[in-house]
């Protein structure tokens, strides 16, 4: 395994993915990206067989930067962050989707964003209890301690805020990815002040966002999460249709149909309907299998969730069943 690494950081002359792989012997490992509804086959690595390790060799020239998923099945995928200039090692167990991904020369764009990753979490957790303990002192009516929470919540947020400054200076595009996630720090869990503006904050700080970063917003896993929190937020704070679909066709006007930030919104919505079972959903799905059909087994689910809501709503319309009894 070392000779082998060491072979390829030597040699390596045009930019790939390399693998050394353990696990179940397989022809091929596969490159797949989310698009939407679908995790989305996009490229066969052949293997060889080399001992107890398959190796594989993918050039990443052509291959548009951006978070994949690198695996045998569906179930059995590793998310990996590739950039088409770059020199990357694939090591680990297929198994267990415990790939690891390293440059070859010590450095790549998906070891910077599990680093940033780490620092993230860090930073948002220190953000997250000030602010819980904010609204905690807000529900139990102590104004004084909310005011000091608050006042270390916007501390905490300001370090937050030149950390993502700094990670825009040496890598601007990665640094969007945390700018999708950074609006979540600003949702109220209870307080009934802030609560009750809990969608008009999030919105007014989601759009901005969205509108600064544009269509390539539909590359990072930010936006899926994002806009899945902005459902739930909407669904509570409009539960009506005639209230959540003006919103949610504002937010899908801001990308291009058939654009992949337009894809991942839409099956964001999706998901959100179909989990409350809001009959709203059936219009959106339609309008999801008229853009981005193609995948059968994507077509038959949507297929069969439309039917289930529309022998429901015939079920509704009916006129109850007397038996010969007066209603």
């Amino acid at each position: 395994m070392l000779l082998w690494a060491a072979a390829l950081m030597v040699g390596c002359e045009q930019p790939g993915l390399r693998g050394s792989l353990t696990g179940p012997a397989t022809d091929s490992v596969f490159l797949y990206q989310q698009r939407g509804l679908v995790r989305e086959k996009i490229k066969a690595l052949p293997c060889e067989l080399q001992g107890e390790a398959m190796t594989f060799n993918m050039p990443l020239k052509g291959v548009e930067q951006g978070w994949y998923f690198l695996g045998v099945a569906p179930n059995q995928l590793t998310q990996v962050l590739l950039k088409p200039d770059e020199h990357l090692l694939a090591e680990g167990s297929l198994a267990q989707a415990g790939i690891r991904l390293k440059g070859a020369d010590g450095v790549s764009a998906h070891e910077d964003w599990v680093k940033a990753e780490q620092q993230f979490y860090v930073q948002s957790q220190a953000v997250e209890a000030t602010r819980k303990m904010a609204l905690y002192n807000l529900d139990e009516g102590n104004r004084a301690g909310y005011a000091d929470y608050a006042a270390l919540a916007y501390g905490e947020q300001q370090k937050l805020a030149i950390w993502l400054d700094s990670l825009r200076a040496v890598d601007p595009w990665l640094a969007r990815e945390f700018e999708l996630k950074r609006p979540l720090l600003y949702l109220p869990e209870s307080g009934e002040l802030l609560a009750a503006e809990a969608f008009s904050v999030y919105d007014r700080e989601w759009r901005r966002v969205l509108e600064a970063i544009g269509t390539e917003a539909g590359r990072y896993p930010g936006l899926s999460l994002g806009t899945r929190q902005w459902m739930e937020l909407l669904l509570r704070d409009q539960p009506e249709a005639e209230g959540w679909q003006l919103q949610t066709n504002r937010l899908l006007a801001m990308w291009q149909a058939g654009s992949l930030a337009h894809q991942n919104t839409l099956a964001v919505m999706l998901a959100a309907l179909d989990e409350r079972t809001d009959a709203g959903f059936v219009d959106y799905a339609r309008q999801y299998l008229d853009l981005y059909g193609g995948n059968r087994r994507m077509e038959s689910y949507l297929e069969g969730r439309i039917k289930w809501y529309e022998d429901r709503q015939r079920e509704e319309e009916q006129p109850a069943r007397t038996y010969g009894l007066e209603p």
